[in-house]
């Protein structure tokens, strides 16, 4: 959250004379399911990409845990922008490092930045590995 994903998915987007689109639009508001990929409504998506795929050169697809909700609708992005959000104190994920999610050397949940799904995305997905560009944004201090 606030990393700066749908700004840059925007400007890509127009850039590349594409359209964006947000995994956020998918989100099923009456589902039960607590993590994130589970609220998306797959098969509106899986539809929704194959039109835009026919009618547009670049379809930018915007959120969170991007390749476990695509994984399931077998759909592979050509290239992967991860955006990083680094902290002036330069820590990753406001002041939680994933290696120590990973070694169990910080399991607190952070309230105002990663829900704990999240750090088990990272885990698991390693987008931040997997990435064609990892774009970088260090925040400047200002609240």
């Amino acid at each position: 959250m606030g990393s700066g994903k749908t700004k840059l998915a925007f400007e890509l987007a127009e850039s590349l004379g594409g359209i964006r689109i947000s995994l956020d639009t998918y989100i099923d508001r009456d589902a039960d399911a607590q993590d994130y990929p589970s609220k998306i409504m797959r098969d509106y998506l899986a539809s929704d990409l194959q039109k835009l795929k026919g009618a547009f050169q670049f379809v930018v697809i915007e959120g969170i845990c991007l390749l476990e909700v695509l994984a399931p609708i077998s759909w592979v992005p050509d290239s992967l922008v991860y955006v990083k959000r680094i902290s002036t104190a330069g820590l990753w994920h406001d002041g939680f490092h994933l290696e120590d999610f990973e070694t169990n050397q910080s399991t607190v949940e952070n309230q105002e930045g990663l829900h704990r799904s999240e750090f088990e995305y990272h885990s698991k997905w390693r987008p931040h590995e997997r990435a064609t560009v990892v774009y970088e944004r260090v925040e400047d201090g200002a609240s």
